[in-house]
């Protein structure tokens, strides 16, 4: 199928989890310069060998729904969390869950959590090389009350009914041309706000990032 892709991994932290994982990406073009894209995301996580962390048995799936016409795009995300421990991961980087965000990742006990978002490509300003974006995500429905109580997630603390929300605005700019091309400054605002239950600070921070590809054709 042209406007399918799929991916699948297996992942293993010795004597504590394996993680299977399958993604599929799957676009619907439309006419007028519009598309629609659904972007799944899927992990199957059990503890393996000694079980360092504890008994794992976690299921945790994304679906993001976008929607583009020229040079913006409305998404929706939905993410779900099925187990009695947090999904786990080794890097922040290493995850491709909808819900992912600056500061949360939505991934606490029995966990769902909702997002919207909007992306503008600002060429069509007159300001080539320019993004903006922002996104609102709320979970709720946590409960951590069955973390078993000598693995490695209960100092996380997570109680009964535990609910946040988190909601992100960025801009980046990439220079399109010239001896910097390729050159990328983005700047990032989060704030997030959660109960006692879910485990997480309230926080705001600001990121600043500059980057610049080495090498290349």
């Amino acid at each position: 199928m042209p406007h399918l892709s799929l991916t699948a991994y297996l992942g293993r932290l010795r004597d504590t989890w394996r993680t299977d994982y399958l993604g599929a990406y799957y676009t619907v073009p439309l006419q007028d310069e519009r598309l629609l894209a659904f972007d799944l995301q899927a992990y199957r996580s059990r503890s393996t060998g000694r079980a360092l962390a504890g008994a794992i048995d976690n299921t945790t799936a994304s679906l993001m729904g976008t929607y583009r016409q020229g040079p913006h795009r409305v998404g929706l995300g939905w993410q779900k969390v099925a187990g009695d421990t947090p999904f786990d991961y080794v890097t922040r980087g290493a995850i491709w869950l909808a819900n992912a965000s600056q500061l949360s990742d939505f991934n606490a006990p029995h966990e769902q959590s909702w997002q919207l978002r909007y992306e503008v490509d600002a060429t069509a300003w007159g300001v080539p090389g320019l993004a903006l974006g922002a996104a609102y995500i709320r979970g709720g429905g946590i409960d951590g009350s069955r973390v078993p109580a000598g693995g490695g997630y209960a100092w996380l603390g997570y109680g009964r009914d535990g609910k946040h929300w988190e909601r992100d605005l960025w801009a980046r700019y990439t220079v399109p041309s010239g001896t910097a091309k390729g050159l990328s400054f983005l700047l990032r605002y989060g704030m997030h706000r959660s109960n006692a239950a879910q485990a997480e600070a309230n926080a705001k921070q600001i990121r600043v990032a500059a980057e610049y590809p080495l090498g290349g054709p």
